[in-house]
């Protein structure tokens, strides 16, 4: 059930045709069918190959990406220009100017902070950041999948009313199984492209990391930059709620970004 609740989010987000049709609904018809290992690996070699491979994604140093941000709080929609940021997969960084001011927040190697409006500045506690890596870039992040090692990888193709994914599990082995669960991630790739089209994983409260809260980001309207397929629309959502909408007029690759670049 947990699986259908999320492809119930996922397919209204994901730039399929069939996803126009999918409804949220228990009585919508729901089968998963496991991959082996191999055929898993298939998945994720095919999906590297259709972010643009190997060679055009390793020449990404970094990333800048200019474009519109949709807010959802409280209810209402709150429109802004955005600016994002990337250094490789451990460094991401997004900027809002809305009415007020400027919102932000970076992670970098794991550490995280938020900057609001008023200038008040907050920590982004590592069971968090940890999730918020390469957050617009999902190619890279596939390529680390593709091609890391330690890691427990599973998959399978979901199908329901509508459509059908390839779902793939990726879990670290770290030394701490609570610490691999932080870093577990599962990307749905579109069957017919291999494009990555959502990437699941669990956020938590500030204050705990016991008590899981699934996060999901969603991409669409591919373009390739570069050799390299970027989304240029992205949505997350946080327990199923639209938290926010980035459309991306631009991006540049290999802008010259430093460490400074993900800090306040």
């Amino acid at each position: 059930m947990r699986a259908l609740r999320l492809l119930a989010v996922l397919l209204p987000f994901a730039s399929l045709a069939i996803a126009q049709t999918a409804k949220k609904s228990s009585h919508s018809t729901f089968s998963a069918t496991p991959m082996t290992r191999a055929q898993a690996a298939e998945v994720l070699q095919a999906s590297l190959a259709a972010a643009g491979g190997t060679a055009a994604l390793s020449q990404i140093r970094d990333y800048v990406g200019v474009g519109t941000i949709t807010y959802y709080w409280a209810g209402k929609e709150v429109k802004g220009e955005a600016t994002i940021r990337g250094r490789g997969t451990a460094q991401f960084r997004l900027d809002a100017k809305v009415a007020g001011g400027v919102r932000s927040w970076a992670v970098s190697n794991d550490f995280g902070q938020v900057k609001e409006i008023d200038g008040t500045i907050s920590q982004i506690p590592y069971h968090n950041a940890i999730g918020l890596r390469a957050l617009t870039f999902p190619g890279l992040r596939m390529m680390e999948a593709a091609l890391g090692h330690n890691l427990t990888i599973s998959a399978k193709t979901i199908a329901m009313r509508g459509g059908k994914f390839h779902e793939v599990a990726v879990q670290p082995q770290l030394p701490d199984n609570k610490l691999s669960h932080l870093a577990a991630m599962n990307y749905f790739i579109d069957p017919n492209t291999f494009a990555i089209v959502a990437v699941h994983n669990q956020t938590h409260p500030n204050e705990t990391m016991t008590r899981d809260i699934p996060h999901a980001v969603y991409y669409s309207d591919f373009r390739v930059v570069n050799g390299s397929l970027v989304p240029f629309s992205i949505a997350e959502t946080l327990d199923t709620n639209r938290t926010w909408s980035l459309q991306l007029n631009s991006v540049t690759f290999n802008t010259g970004l430093t460490d400074a670049d993900f800090r306040f």
